[in-house]
């Protein structure tokens, strides 16, 4: 993992991109494109630092913080809760056919 200090952080269509790049390795990930312009290992993980001045610039302070607080809210209450809620089978089925998840 890097940092960078990146020049902005919302796309045309609102959308925002923290980092870039994946440590899961599928092959047939779309977002290991060259059109996507990478300078550098697509596993090492690319951080914008600067995010959250980034959006503040881009929305103002109050609304910034207003996203920022959404995005954190569900790690910081219960990060794990789903887990509870899927059917242990289809967990299971997931990690041992090695798909790449996110727990």
């Amino acid at each position: 993992m890097h940092f960078v200090e990146a020049k902005g952080i919302l796309s045309s269509h609102n959308g925002m991109n923290l980092y870039r790049g994946c440590t899961h390795g599928c092959i047939y990930c779309d977002s290991r494109s060259t059109c996507y312009q990478f300078t550098h290992a697509f596993e090492d993980i690319e951080v914008k630092q600067n995010a959250p001045e980034l959006l503040e610039k881009a929305l103002g302070t109050e609304k910034a913080q207003g996203v920022i607080s959404k995005l954190t809210a569900s790690l910081q209450v219960r990060p794990f809760e789903f887990v509870r809620k899927t059917d242990p089978a289809q967990l299971l089925n997931f990690i041992q056919d090695e798909h790449p998840q996110t727990i």
